[in-house]
């Protein structure tokens, strides 16, 4: 596991909400569901830094691309492909509230 700091009970209370949700790429681009792992945008030891996640599968978030773009071929490829990942984080949030506004989600 990479070095950073713990997460708060609200970040891990985040990331366990996101990763059921599922892959936003394969959601959104795809439009079906796939398991996700947690991906953090800006490293692991920043305040905040576990609420700054998003849901990504295993091919699209560390297995470089293989007739898809991973978030493993870097950033520039991966937000070209799809969105910037602050506009994914945005949508995810969104989801996620109105999920667990429906009862979907604890």
């Amino acid at each position: 596991m990479l070095a950073g700091r713990s997460p708060t009970s609200e970040e891990s209370l985040w990331m366990n909400r996101i990763v059921q949700v599922g892959c936003i790429i394969c959601r959104l681009f795809k439009k079906v569901e796939s398991p996700a792992e947690v991906h953090h945008l800006d490293g692991k030891t920043k305040p905040e830094a576990h609420k700054r996640t998003l849901p990504l599968c295993p091919c699209h978030h560390r297995i470089p691309g293989k007739g898809w773009v991973s978030r493993a071929d870097g950033k520039k490829a991966f937000e070209a492909e799809y969105l910037p990942e602050d506009d994914l984080l945005e949508i995810t949030q969104a989801l996620v509230a109105e999920m667990v506004l429906r009862g979907y989600l604890l």
